[in-house]
């Protein structure tokens, strides 16, 4: 039984995926509704992490958060279906942007891009087994996904059902390959278009940073009734580096690392260390060394981090490390 969809990317690190299986508790909102794909009063907060940067900085690594929401219908045939637009939340954000329509009828939610091409966006009703198409870009070959297990969590006080997808066997790159997790009625935990939205859900790097997109929150009227366990807030906005990253006079090893890592200036002097998660936040203070520093690492979730080095002239240096 195939379904056409589109590209499915994998959850990331263990810290990111730690937010799937999170119960929720009723608000009340709706009292005890299903919560359905195209509630009028559904947002979606969405993250972005995006290290590769582009020509003019190629070594920026930041996380940014767009809103997703509907701001009224529009009638395609005899349907009245929503309007959905994106918002970034960050600096001095423009107008909403369209970015299609959508309507759900039974467990189908169908999608009209902003050219009025429609196709199926999710099936809430598969099975263990089913599986669903999407194409390989710059190719003409075809894949699939298949449903490894259904489990369910509450919100407002009703089971949903959560589908968890098989990773798949072909490789977009070599470092990255496909997989997904829905919600039923929420969506993917990429974001609502993510099997639409192939370009921003690059999901893996072992030697960087993860690339991928997330979905931190999802709420409705103001209420938010899911959070991704990854995500201290539903808004996040990182810059983590800009400038020179990876070329300076830093050595860092073994990495990938599987805990103790050896860091090194060899220019000389003393120096301080620290590393940051991929939100951004201080995991490890290592102490104040001369020339080289022994950090174990130990304790910290296997996954990318940045490390900094800040020297006694005030200088910061800083590296991309993979804890395995």
């Amino acid at each position: 039984m195939d379904h056409s969809h589109g590209l499915h990317f994998p959850g990331g690190t263990a810290l990111l995926l730690c937010g799937i299986l999170i119960g929720l508790a009723a608000h009340g909102l709706h009292g005890q509704a299903v919560v359905t794909f195209d509630d009028a009063d559904a947002t979606w907060l969405v993250a972005r992490t995006f290290p590769q940067g582009g020509m003019q900085d190629p070594d920026f690594a930041g996380t940014t958060t767009s809103t997703y929401f509907y701001d009224g219908d529009t009638l395609i045939g005899d349907s009245l279906w929503r309007r959905m637009h994106a918002l970034p939340t960050w600096g001095n954000a423009p107008e909403p942007h369209y970015v299609g329509a959508t309507r759900q009828s039974g467990n189908i939610v169908l999608f009209s891009d902003t050219l009025g091409n429609v196709d199926t966006l999710y099936n809430f009703a598969l099975q263990v087994g089913d599986t669903m198409r999407f194409g390989v870009p710059g190719s003409d070959f075809m894949d699939s996904l298949r449903v490894d297990s259904i489990g369910q969590m509450l919100i407002q006080g009703v089971a949903h059902k959560v589908f968890h997808f098989s990773s798949s066997t072909v490789y977009y790159t070599l470092e990255s390959y496909l997989s997904d997790t829905w919600i039923e009625g929420v969506g993917s935990i990429h974001g609502p278009l993510a099997p639409r939205s192939m370009n921003d859900l690059e999901d893996w790097y072992p030697f960087t940073f993860p690339d991928s997109t997330r979905l931190t929150c999802y709420s409705q009227a103001g209420a938010v009734l899911w959070q991704h366990g990854g995500y201290q807030a539903c808004i996040t906005n990182i810059q983590l580096a800009t400038g020179e990253l990876d070329h300076v006079p830093l050595r860092a090893y073994p990495n990938p690392s599987q805990g103790f890592l050896s860091v090194e200036i060899p220019a000389g002097g003393s120096f301080t260390t620290c590393l940051r998660d991929v939100l951004g936040r201080i995991v490890f203070l290592g102490d104040e060394s001369v020339s080289a520093q022994q950090l174990d690492l130990r304790t910290l979730l296997p996954g990318p981090y940045l490390l900094e080095v800040r020297t006694a002239g005030a200088k910061t240096y800083k590296a991309r490390i993979l804890l395995q």
